[in-house]
């Protein structure tokens, strides 16, 4: 869809930089969730900027992130080591029984139609090794529903102010988001499209895939999952 490139630019990637205080206590948690080896292959899919993927670095951990844009992985390579990081369509997706872990983080899921999303998954399957995990990040639809706003301010800081102007389509499970950005005194339009999946949809999809041993949490620190958590955390094995 001709929004991703347009949305994640320069500009989203400085205003959300605040984001990288987190990724150090991220990466633990997913190391500890997941529990990760130094042996295993990772791969952080949709990236983003690579904060993940130079977090996992810094503790010697076997890493690769891929992303579609082009803004993301420049600025990747520039403050990691580079050869960790490539431009990839997550839709065209090439690996076989290549990875022990593979990452979606940050509601990076759900960007496209279900036919499309599908295929997406069953690409993730073939890269994963036997016995690989996938483990998947995304905002809870229960949650959502349930503390829904039309206007909400997500961030706000001396020269930045984060507005999300949303709609939500409950028949389609679909939340339409006009993200406005303030910053440095200059104001951005972003747009987001983005596919809500819940619990069961999910767990009927990996399944008919191939996945096995499926398991929900709350949080990436591995707390149990209910109508009220922010967040719907997918772990899923080969």
């Amino acid at each position: 869809m001709a929004w991703i490139k347009k949305t994640f630019d320069k500009i989203y990637l400085e205003a959300f930089n605040f984001l990288n205080k987190r990724s150090r206590k991220e990466v633990n948690e997913i190391i500890k969730l997941l529990k990760i080896k130094k042996s295993h292959l990772i791969l952080d899919l949709c990236c983003g900027w690579g904060r993940h993927v130079c977090s996992f670095y810094k503790k010697s951990y076997n890493i690769r992130g891929i992303d579609i844009s082009n803004e993301f992985i420049s600025y990747a390579k520039k403050t990691c080591k580079p050869k960790l990081f490539s431009i990839k369509d997550v839709k065209k997706l090439n690996y076989k029984n290549e990875f022990d872990i593979i990452l979606n983080l940050e509601t990076s899921f759900g960007y496209y139609g279900d036919n499309t999303n599908k295929i997406i998954l069953r690409k993730i399957y073939a890269a994963l090794r036997k016995d690989g995990k996938f483990l998947l990040d995304l905002i809870n639809p229960s949650y959502v529903a349930n503390n829904f706003k039309k206007r909400l301010i997500i961030y706000e800081k001396e020269k930045l102010k984060i507005i999300d102007l949303n709609e939500l389509n409950k028949q389609k499970d679909v939340i339409k988001t006009k993200r406005l950005i303030y910053l440095k005194g200059k104001s951005y339009t972003k747009e987001i499209i983005l596919r809500l999946y819940n619990k069961q949809e999910l767990k009927i999809i990996l399944k008919n895939i191939g996945f096995e041993k499926i398991r929900f949490f709350g949080k990436l620190n591995g707390d149990k999952y209910n109508s009220k958590s922010p967040r719907l955390i997918v772990l899923a094995e080969k």
